[in-house]
């Protein structure tokens, strides 16, 4: 089973991409996923470090800016969609990842033909899953991201989860496979929802995205990454 890591589980924590990249590859990872909160975070982070970390690995996948923007019709999603088309040039991105909740006119996304898969949004918003499975069930072109947290955190038994994995397991293109704990998203091996995740049965790569604790040590967090890559390669054999 593919298992990546997404740089979002320690972009705050001062380290350059770079070096994000180095420790990404130094756990060995099979995929890498950039992570890109904001426009101006997306516009900030030198050009050449983003290609490199595209050059660097054979499964790439994106994750657009989703705090200042909805994906439709505007200037920001042309800004933004260009960019990914110029990063897809350099070598296929193996996906695009973003929130159905971000998306305001599917048919614009859909006809930029690139490979964007549709995240769940978080348990408490019922009408966006509802929104999701109903969007991916007409619209073939789409595939599924299954997030752990955002599943889990709200209702750790959630039937919407469930439904999901179910309903859609022939379109499931990735796992965000994260944990949650009372300070929030977590590391799965430092989590307090591990039955949950041991319990879901699917067939797609894994990104692990769950938040560092406060290190700012790059030692730190390199160790922490490969306990936590070791961890859940045993959880899948």
């Amino acid at each position: 089973m593919e298992i990546g890591i997404s740089i979002a589980a320690f972009q705050d924590k001062g380290v350059a991409l770079e070096e994000m990249v180095k420790i990404v590859k130094d756990c060995q990872a099979e995929a890498i996923e950039l992570s890109f909160r904001t426009i101006k975070e997306l516009e900030n982070i030198p050009e050449a470090g983003i290609i490199k970390a595209i050059e660097d690995f054979d499964n790439i996948y994106i994750h657009p800016p989703y705090e200042d923007i909805n994906y439709g019709f505007n200037i920001e999603t042309v800004y933004v969609v260009n960019k990914l088309r110029y990063f897809n040039d350099i070598k296929p991105l193996s996906g695009i990842i973003i929130q159905t909740d971000k998306i305001i006119n599917y048919d614009y996304i859909k006809h930029t033909e690139l490979p964007f898969l549709i995240k769940n949004p978080q348990y408490k918003d019922l009408k966006s899953n509802k929104q999701l499975l109903n969007q991916l069930k007409i619209m073939p072109n789409f595939n599924f991201v299954f997030d752990t947290y955002n599943a889990f955190s709200d209702q750790p038994d959630s039937k919407v989860a469930n439904e999901l994995l179910e309903d859609l397991s022939d379109r499931l293109g990735l796992v965000h496979l994260r944990g949650s704990n009372g300070l929030g998203n977590s590391l799965v091996h430092l989590g307090e929802n591990l039955d949950y995740i041991k319990a879901l049965k699917f067939d797609a790569p894994i990104i692990l995205k769950g938040n560092i604790p406060n290190e700012t040590s790059t030692y730190k967090i390199k160790n922490l990454l490969l306990e936590e890559c070791r961890f859940v390669k045993g959880l899948y054999k």
